[in-house]
């Protein structure tokens, strides 16, 4: 698909040393932790496979990608070797009940029809299996700051931006809402100067190093602290959700 090709996920990869210091999504991955270690977890969406590598010291992980360059560049990943295949979200070729977990990173807010997705999501997971979801959250003061700017209206691809109740409606059906969460402002520069054409590069990069430091950083770190955020501060809507059984319907 060309809407996710080179230039979708390079405007999306520039280097981030927080990253580079707490790994990728790491709130998720310090509640997952908690699990046995003999876990087979499925990233859908799992674009270049940031999460998949930082998840596969742990976990048996796999991933299902639809886009061939991020599908390409995951599988290049010396850890996710044979554990990338390219596919549709809403039909995989995993098995039945095979998965302890399902996370859905960054993808819902992409599908004109989530409600098929989830259900897809159940088929995979065993009764009691883990759905992790993360999407932008509308409710986030970043979003009113920012307007078009907000990292959820500049993707023109993101066609399902709902509040965390409409999502945990359409998740009820078949899945046990464990935990509702949000992630702190991360999406910088919020602050004006930051993004104004007439401001320097050294003015632009000096002012978000500032809340980098201040707004980023804390937030980060209360995230993986697995401390709550109050969702007027969280850019993302975190929701884990558990499989329910026959007899739970």
């Amino acid at each position: 698909m060309a809407e996710y090709g080179n230039e979708y996920y390079s405007s999306r990869e520039r280097l981030n040393p927080l990253q580079e210091l707490f790994g990728c999504k790491p709130g998720l991955l310090s509640r997952l932790k908690r699990m046995p270690a003999t876990v087979r977890l499925l990233d859908i969406g799992c674009g270049t496979g940031h999460f998949l590598g930082d998840a596969s010291s742990r976990f048996e992980v796999f991933g299902l990608e639809i886009s061939q360059y991020a599908s390409t560049r995951a599988a290049e990943d010396p850890r996710l070797l044979g554990r990338i295949c390219r596919g549709n979200a809403m039909d995989t070729p995993y098995r039945s009940g095979s998965l302890q977990v399902v996370t859905a990173l960054d993808l819902v807010e992409h599908l004109d029809q989530p409600e098929a997705f989830f259900k897809e999501a159940r088929r995979l997971l065993a009764p009691g299996g883990i759905l992790a979801v993360s999407t932008p959250n509308p409710g986030s003061i970043g979003r009113w700051l920012k307007a078009e700017r907000w990292f959820g209206n500049r993707d023109r691809t993101h066609v399902s931006i709902r509040p965390a109740s409409q999502w945990a409606r359409s998740l009820s059906a078949d899945f046990i809402i464990l935990a509702i969460w949000h992630d702190g402002l991360w999406d910088a520069p919020y602050l004006p100067g930051g993004h104004q054409a007439g401001r320097t590069s050294a003015v632009k990069k000096m002012l978000n190093a500032i809340e980098s430091l201040t707004i980023v950083l804390p937030s980060i770190a209360a995230t993986v602290c697995g401390l709550g955020i109050p969702s007027r501060l969280g850019e993302n809507t975190w929701i884990l959700a558990a499989a329910r059984s026959g007899g739970d319907r």
